[in-house]
């Protein structure tokens, strides 16, 4: 799974336009959070990140982007 949500992410991104995920809407602003995290992470923390549901990664992400600030 991980490899394809962030492929779709990265397609929000790039299109600059919603998409829609097995029935949940994921916008332009949340996929570049993802995205933005994901490109940062080393090889090991982005697996852990993979083996999560699309709710935790997005999550995560933001919990990471707020402690950054």
């Amino acid at each position: 799974m991980s490899k394809k949500i962030f492929k779709i992410m990265r397609r929000i991104v790039e299109n600059r336009q919603y998409e829609e995920y097995k029935g949940i809407a994921i916008d332009m602003q949340t996929a570049n959070a993802v995205i933005t995290v994901y490109d940062l992470l080393n090889k090991k923390n982005k697996k852990k990140l993979g083996k999560h549901n699309l709710f935790t990664i997005v999550n995560v992400c933001w919990k990471i982007i707020k402690r950054s600030k």
